[in-house]
C-alpha cells in the first residue's frame, strides 16, 4: 500500500487528489502553512496591485475610487507578469479575469503577457531579456516573508531597478500540530500489508515544519507515522535540496505539476522493483 502525503492546502478538485486516486495512490492532503495579507490602503495606492487578487476587487468597486487611479491600475494590469510554477501562473490569470469581469475594467481591452517557468534560475534570464528591450525597466518583486532572495540579487546584479514589496506572512504550523495532523491523518487508515508513506513537499519551509516536528521524537519516523516505510519527494530542485539536507530524497518532479510528481514517484517505485528482482 502506497501513502501520498501532499504537504500543501486543498483546492477545489484539487488535481494532485485526482491524479494520485487514479493512479490507485492513497492522497493525503495536510496544509503545513497559513498566510496572512499585509495588504493596507496606503501600501496599495503606492503599488496599486497586489498579490492577494481577492482584496483588489473590493478596492476597484469601491465607489471613492477615482477614474485616475482606475486608469493607473488598468495600466499596471497590461504590463507583463512573470511567474514560477503553473498553479501560480493559472491563478493569475483566473484571478485576473475575475477583476476583470466584476469592475469598470470589464469595458476595456485589457491584454496581460504571463511568462512562466519553472524556477527562479529558469525565470531570472526572461526578465533580463524583457528588461534589455526596454528603455527603461523597472519591475516590482510582490513576495512573502520567507521569500528567498534569488531574483532581487540577480536583479541587483544586472543593473535592473526592482521594488521589492512584502504583501503577506507565512505563518508555520507548530511541531506539536503539524505531529498531530500527521497521526490523525494516518490512523484513520486501515493498513493491510506492507505500507510505504510518501511525504511530498512543496517548499523548503514546508520541509523544515515537519523536520522541526520530528526531529525530537524518541522513535524513528517509520514508528512514529505507523508505516513500513517512508520516502521523500519534492516538487522541485530547491524543495528537493532542503529535503536532501534534512532527510534525503528519493523523487523529484522535473516538472513542478501533478503529472510531473506522479511520474517522479512511479520512476522511483518502479526502479526499486527492478532492483529487487534482480536479487
Amino acid at each position: 500500500m502506497n501513502i501520498v502525503i501532499l504537504f500543501r492546502s486543498l483546492t477545489i478538485e484539487d488535481p494532485y487528489q485526482k491524479i494520485f486516486e487514479k493512479n490507485k495512490l492513497l492522497p493525503i492532503t495536510l496544509p503545513l502553512l497559513s498566510h496572512r495579507s499585509l495588504l493596507s490602503d496606503s501600501l496599495f495606492n503606492q503599488i496599486l496591485v497586489q498579490g492577494l487578487f481577492d482584496a483588489i476587487t473590493k478596492k476597484l468597486s469601491n465607489p471613492n475610487r477615482t477614474r485616475n487611479e482606475i486608469d493607473a491600475i488598468s495600466s499596471l494590469l497590461q504590463l507583463p507578469v512573470f511567474t514560477i510554477g503553473p498553479s501560480t501562473s493559472k491563478k493569475f490569470g483566473e484571478k485576473l479575469n475575475d477583476i476583470v469581469q466584476t469592475t469598470d475594467l470589464k469595458t476595456r481591452n485589457l491584454k496581460t503577457t504571463i511568462t512562466e517557468q519553472d524556477n527562479a534560475n529558469k525565470l531570472i534570464p526572461e526578465i533580463v531579456l524583457h528588461a534589455k528591450t526596454q528603455q527603461t525597466a523597472r519591475y516590482l518583486f510582490l513576495c512573502g516573508n520567507i521569500s528567498l532572495d534569488t531574483i532581487p540579487n540577480a536583479m541587483d546584479a544586472n543593473g535592473i531597478l526592482l521594488t521589492k514589496y512584502t504583501i503577506y506572512t507565512t505563518e508555520k504550523t507548530t511541531p506539536e500540530e503539524t505531529l498531530h495532523k500527521l497521526s490523525n491523518s494516518l490512523k484513520s487508515i486501515p493498513k493491510n500489508g506492507e505500507c510505504t508513506a510518501w511525504l511530498c513537499f512543496f517548499s523548503p519551509s514546508g520541509v523544515e515544519t515537519v523536520h522541526e516536528a520530528m526531529i525530537h521524537q524518541k522513535e524513528n519516523v517509520e514508528k512514529v507515522l505507523g508505516v513500513n516505510f517512508v520516502k521523500y519527494a519534492a516538487i522541485g530542485n530547491t524543495t528537493a535540496n532542503k529535503c536532501r539536507d534534512l532527510f534525503g530524497i528519493h523523487a523529484i518532479a522535473q516538472q513542478p505539476s501533478p503529472q510531473g510528481l506522479l511520474v517522479a514517484i512511479q520512476n522511483y517505485v518502479e526502479a526499486n522493483q527492478s532492483e529487487n528482482k534482480k536479487k
